[in-house]
């Protein structure tokens, strides 16, 4: 783990790397950093969906050790309660995030259209999502399909 955090305003449509190993030292595993970097960069008394407010997923030294155990920890100020917000997804987005070469993915910002993010050999982009707008929510398989067509990936 090298403690690599990306910074991504959606606002601007920029990202930018920081390394910052002594943070993955002192607190481990993601929800530990992802509420350290909640506080370094929220607000608290600040609105909890204003741009401004970041959205934090971390993930933890092991993630890449075991593949089927991988967590990811999204922290936030939460909407409902105005306080810290956290939640865990299993899945692929762990290891994704590994393979990136990314422990920690700070979102600010608002997107003046839709708009995804794509993290890619240390470089993040922010690209239109204006052609996806036909497809219906409910058909996820199509939707799967639809992004591996137009990224070339799977």
């Amino acid at each position: 783990m090298t403690g690599t955090i990306l910074y991504a305003d959606l606002s601007a449509g920029t990202g930018r790397i920081v390394e910052d190993s002594e943070l993955f030292k002192k607190y481990l595993g993601g929800s530990a950093v992802g509420t350290e970097l909640l506080f370094r960069h929220g607000d608290p008394r600040g609105d909890p969906l204003a741009p401004e407010s970041p959205l934090i997923f971390a993930i933890g030294p092991f993630s890449s050790l075991l593949p089927v155990a991988t967590k990811t920890a999204a922290l936030f100020k939460s909407p409902l309660s105005g306080e810290l917000g956290e939640s865990y997804a299993g899945g692929r987005m762990a290891m994704s995030m590994r393979d990136a070469g990314i422990d920690a993915l700070v979102i600010t910002g608002r997107a003046e259209a839709p708009s995804y993010l794509v993290i890619e050999n240390d470089k993040s982009t922010l690209k239109s999502a204006a052609h996806y707008k036909d497809l219906l929510r409910e058909d996820l398989q199509g939707q799967v399909e639809f992004l591996e067509q137009h990224t070339g990936k799977k």
